[in-house]
């Protein structure tokens, strides 16, 4: 399909133009924090390696179902799919940013 090969292409370019947040953790289930950079593409957002920003995953918007932030910390915020759910802190590049109102 159209929106398939879409994805596939710009999977292929490199993105140079589109936004990073460098300074990002995910949360694993078993409580770790693991150091991240996330790109926001036009077809989704993609979880990459902080240095070298090779893509980890990609978490394509027509699968994110829901999003919530979270309450006891002002950088956390939560996508939902069907199969999974993902806890991210973003960090804002902004002097006093707030890097998941920026994301979103």
């Amino acid at each position: 399909s159209k929106l398939m090969e879409c994805k596939i292409n710009f999977e292929k370019e490199d993105g140079p133009d589109w936004p990073i947040f460098k300074t990002c953790l995910r949360q694993t289930r078993h409580g770790t924090r693991i150091p991240m950079s996330m790109r926001i593409c036009p077809h989704g957002l993609q979880e990459v390696h902080p240095e070298t920003l090779n893509v980890i995953q990609t978490y394509p918007y027509i699968e994110i179902q829901a999003v919530s932030f979270t309450a006891d910390d002002n950088s956390g915020i939560a996508f939902y799919t069907d199969n999974q759910s993902r806890l991210f802190f973003i960090e804002s590049s902004r002097r006093h940013g707030n890097g998941r109102s920026d994301l979103l």
